[in-house]
């Protein structure tokens, strides 16, 4: 089923982003990446990942359906290597 969704509404950017300073050093403010799919009932995906320029990191996906159904995870990594991942299920039963 999602399958059919990523061929029809696939996006996917991705962003490499620096700064430049005033003496002309260029600095990497880092880099994200972002995808969504959706169909016509209702049924959805998507996530994104974040890197800064010091190397922390952050992300999240979730699929869901027309019935309210939901799972995913999302994630954060510090750059001193504390890291974390949540994944979640909300449907019927609860969160």
């Amino acid at each position: 089923m999602f399958a059919k969704v990523a061929i029809l509404l696939a996006v996917l950017a991705a962003v490499n982003a620096s700064v430049l300073l005033g003496h002309g050093a260029l600095v990497n403010t880092g880099v994200s990446a972002r995808s969504q799919t959706e169909d016509a009932y209702g049924n959805y995906a998507f996530g994104y990942d974040i890197k800064d320029g010091l190397g922390a990191t952050n992300s999240r996906s979730e699929i869901g359906d027309a019935h309210g159904n939901k799972k995913g995870s999302y994630t954060l990594a510090d750059i001193d290597g504390r890291a974390r991942r949540v994944d979640y299920v909300a449907d019927g039963h609860g969160f």
